[in-house]
């Protein structure tokens, strides 16, 4: 009976640490990219501690590019930000990592991806321990590694389960999300086109991919106002119709030809 009761409770313990709210760190955050606590900052959809902000060492949740040593302190080649965020150094080339992406949010190197606007090693990568240049919510261990509770992406980034109604997790009852710039597609609720996003995220609505920080269209489709991309019928359409005049001309010139004496 008392072992059912230990189970029990460390159960429950272990639920109530899982859970955490909107808005605190290590949470979501709150719409209009909002943390509840002053000492937070939103940082990839997540609220995490501010560079030069007090922290303990496990678990962390300082941002990007930082580490918990009593405070959260920016890595070497990072320099503390205004927003509390870490910023490559001036003299980051451009693609490599550390440095920003480049257009289209693109790197130079196979093994790095671009996340928030810098370019980082993606989880599963090789790395060196100092300075950590992993990407969000990983830990350099000769390789990046997700941290507990993240899961690793085709795209190098680590991601939490999804959540139902939120971006890549399935839709509500009734076909809906739960953020405005999102729309339910088969089942799952994605980045609708024309609204914003992180490359590389496969959580664009089909036929669309994130460019230049928006989902955008590929070429043949265009974005209807319910956020999704559909084909673009009017080039197919006038193919058509030259196709078939064309067809009819040679059908009426080889008629011709054969009524000829």
């Amino acid at each position: 009976m008392q072992a059912i009761l230990l189970v029990t409770v460390f159960s429950c313990l272990l639920a109530a640490v899982a859970a955490i709210d909107p808005g605190a760190v290590g949470g979501t955050c709150l719409p209009n990219d909002k943390c509840t606590d002053g000492t937070s900052v939103c940082e990839s959809n997540t609220c995490r501690i501010k560079a030069g902000a007090a922290c303990t060492s496990s678990p962390t949740n300082c941002v990007s590019q930082s580490t918990c040593n009593t405070k959260c302190t920016c890595n070497t080649g990072f320099t503390e930000q205004s927003t509390g965020l870490c910023t490559a150094a001036a003299g980051a080339v451009a693609g490599a990592v550390g440095g920003t992406c480049l257009t289209g949010g693109t790197c130079t190197e196979g093994t790095s991806v671009c996340e928030s606007n810098t370019c980082k090693i993606k989880a599963g990568a090789t790395c060196t321990a100092s300075p950590t240049q992993c990407v969000s919510q990983s830990t350099c261990s000769t390789t990046c590694n997700c941290d507990s509770g993240y899961n690793q992406q085709s795209t190098g980034l680590c991601k939490a389960p999804s959540v139902a109604g939120a971006v890549g997790g399935p839709c509500l009852t009734g076909s809906a999300c739960t953020d405005g710039t999102s729309v339910c597609e088969s089942s799952v609720c994605k980045i609708k086109a024309g609204a914003t996003c992180t490359a590389p995220t496969t959580d664009c609505v089909s036929q669309s991919t994130c460019f230049n920080n928006k989902c955008t269209c590929g070429t043949g489709y265009t974005a209807e106002s319910t956020g999704v991309c559909s084909r673009d019928l009017k080039g197919g359409v006038a193919l058509q119709s030259v196709s078939s005049s064309l067809l009819i001309g040679s059908i009426i010139t080889c008629l011709v030809t054969l009524s000829l004496p």
